[in-house]
């Protein structure tokens, strides 16, 4: 604990200063503009925000959950933290490449060899655990056309994500998106699993020519929709997908080729959306290693105000808020998580959270009337009340005052005569 509170009062110094181009200085960073490339030096920074990130985490201490079709426990990197969950996609053969390349970029940890040397292939977060939930097949699976024909996405996902909640994943990394109506269902579990805590990624990956549809679970509340675009320095996607134009996009990864060790000891690769929501979910990871119970929504805002490169005017429906900095996430989760963290000004004692009842506060005047209103009221009141005494002395007067009952005369006599036994 104490040591959290250090790395705590350290990331709050650390974002108190202004770096050039640094996380959360929107003003002093190049602006994206919608299809506009980033600059030269945005690949070389990328991997320097990240480096800097890991000074401070790795991702120690979380389990991210992959929703896809599956991952490898055995390849290089991956080794002994992973656990395989249910398969909900329900094949007889599993290839597991593409949920593998995923848990690779995001808590893989190791070197590969390819044809140009060694390279370093870690994920973003390579100290974090791995929960594998198959919720979709591999295209190269057996039945994986009849599968995609028939596919129910919103069952699914919504067991995918109550078992990702509940079996402790604090980032649950969802690779599979629709352009259908969520159902309650699936909404209910999304909700379900940010209650708990869990940071839901997504990516925005289209289905169709319509760029501005929403997708889904990206655009559902509380999700972090992520969108794509190229960083120079790193080998550019295979194919490029076109990013999406809506206001489900939170933020921005990177959409660039980053191989990773697959199924069989072979090197595969992912790119584009799937690619970026990786780095996504990897920083979310740093961030909860560090923050715990921070928010799924103070996560993204951190996510968001951190990002580099911001859009003219902050915000863009195509590249969200920027592109991701994982160090200035940190920066920013540690200004996020600071009300818990702060010390009283008068005793220096660390702030806890338990109730102290203090000195008793004096009595509340909430209702305020102009002085003149309220002599008005008053007079009117004592008036009413003199009217009605006087009402009443007028009534007695007039009873005393009837022939007779309230003096002698002729009539009273006659009366008593009358009254008289025979």
């Amino acid at each position: 604990m104490l040591i959290r509170r250090w790395i705590a009062a350290v990331l709050a110094a650390a974002g108190a200063v202004t770096v050039a181009f640094g996380g959360g200085s929107a003003q002093a960073a190049p602006s994206i503009r919608a299809g506009s490339p980033l600059p030269s030096s945005a690949g070389r920074q990328l991997n320097d925000d990240l480096r800097s990130a890991w000074k401070i985490s790795r991702g120690r201490g979380v389990t991210v959950a992959v929703l896809g079709t599956g991952v490898d426990p055995s390849i290089p990197g991956l080794a002994g933290k992973v656990t395989t969950g249910p398969d909900y996609a329900e094949s007889a053969h599993e290839a597991r490449q593409s949920g593998s390349i995923i848990a690779g970029m995001i808590a893989g940890a190791g070197d590969l060899l390819d044809s140009g040397g060694l390279t370093r292939a870690s994920g973003v977060a390579p100290l974090a655990r791995i929960l594998s939930v198959r919720v979709y097949m591999d295209e190269s699976d057996p039945g994986a056309s009849d599968f995609y024909q028939n596919i129910d996405y919103d069952s699914l996902l919504e067991e995918g994500i109550r078992y990702a909640a509940d079996h402790g994943a604090q980032v649950i990394y969802v690779g599979i998106t629709t352009n259908e109506t969520p159902s309650a269902a699936m909404e209910a579990a999304i909700t379900y699993a940010l209650s708990r805590g869990a940071v839901i990624v997504a990516d925005d990956y289209s289905f169709s020519a319509d760029r501005t549809e929403y997708h889904f679970p990206a655009a559902v509340p509380g999700v972090i929709g992520v969108t794509a675009v190229n960083v120079p320095g790193d080998d550019p996607p295979r194919e490029k997908v076109q990013s999406q134009r809506n206001a489900s996009m939170l933020v921005a990864g990177p959409d660039n080729t980053y191989p990773q060790p697959g199924p069989t000891g072979a090197i595969w690769a992912e790119d584009n959306t799937e690619s970026a929501a990786a780095w996504i979910a990897g920083t979310a990871a740093l961030i909860k290693s560090v923050f715990p119970h921070l928010s799924p929504v103070l996560v993204g805002r951190a996510l968001a105000l951190s990002a580099r490169y911001h859009p003219a005017g902050g915000y863009s429906t195509t590249v969200g808020f920027g592109l991701v900095n994982p160090a200035g996430a940190l920066q920013e989760a540690a200004r996020l998580a600071r009300p818990t963290r702060t010390r009283t000004a008068t005793t220096g004692h660390a702030a806890t959270a338990r109730f102290r009842p203090g000195a008793a506060l004096p009595p509340i005047n909430a209702v305020h009337h102009a002085p003149g209103k309220l002599a008005a009221y008053g007079a009117a009141i004592v008036l009413g009340v003199l009217f009605l005494l006087a009402a009443l002395v007028l009534v007695l007067r007039r009873r005393r005052s009837r022939p007779g009952r309230d003096g002698p005369g002729p009539g009273g006599a006659a009366s008593e005569q009358l009254a008289q036994p025979q």
